[in-house]
């Protein structure tokens, strides 16, 4: 039994069926740099390589990092 089941709560999202998340496209990338953004506390400029092409990525995690 999972955490929201114990807790009497209902799931946020129904769960997929194994065809279903099969469809799904997921990847991972390696962060191959991190900055700060100047003049803000909470973003990050992340320059990510996808194995298929690199990009940029602002995220709201500076203050976490």
């Amino acid at each position: 039994m999972n955490e929201s089941a114990a807790a009497g709560l209902e799931p946020a999202k129904n769960q997929v069926t194994y065809e279903e998340f099969n469809k799904m496209d997921i990847r991972i990338g390696k962060i191959l740099s991190a900055e700060k953004v100047p003049k803000t506390d909470k973003l990050l400029k992340l320059t990510i390589d996808t194995g298929l092409d690199n990009r940029t990525i602002v995220s709201g995690i500076a203050e976490f990092f």
